[in-house]
């Protein structure tokens, strides 16, 4: 394949990574509204799949910023990924470990973005290349 083409189909999958992740921080804010909704109706929620029950609005206002900060931070990494940006692998490791940490223990609300935070870890760690994460990928 020529290095156009190669080029090309790497900003192609990044571009398309960078629509998910942007996808994925919109997804975050579905959490801040639950949190918050939990707030207002006084609920009771359990933490770490049930280990725990709390009706505690400082716990359920904590959550609603951790929530917010990775919504916000799967946008920055969007970013970085639209542009090619060397660190945007690692940002996305850290980003997406945060996200896993905030998703155990929000368990089961958060249950839909375990596998979809593992994936993207995996991805950025075992195949940074193929997902348009590799340096010196052309920006746009």
């Amino acid at each position: 394949m020529s290095t156009l083409v190669t080029n090309h189909r790497r900003s192609l999958v990044g571009s398309v990574l960078a629509v998910f992740l942007v996808l994925h921080g919109i997804a975050h804010f579905v959490g801040v509204s639950g949190n918050i909704g939990s707030i207002a109706d006084n609920d009771r929620v359990d933490l770490l799949g049930g280990a725990f029950t709390t009706s505690n609005d400082l716990v359920f206002g904590v959550l609603a910023v951790a929530w917010a900060l990775l919504g916000l931070g799967f946008w920055v990494v969007a970013v970085l990924v639209w542009r090619g940006t060397p660190s945007a692998g690692r940002a996305l490791v850290a980003v997406s470990v945060a996200s896993l940490c905030v998703g155990v223990m929000n368990l089961w609300e958060g249950v839909v973005g375990l596998p979809i935070n593992a994936a993207l870890i995996a991805m950025a760690l075992l195949a940074p290349q193929a997902a348009g994460l590799a340096e010196g990928r052309t920006s746009h």
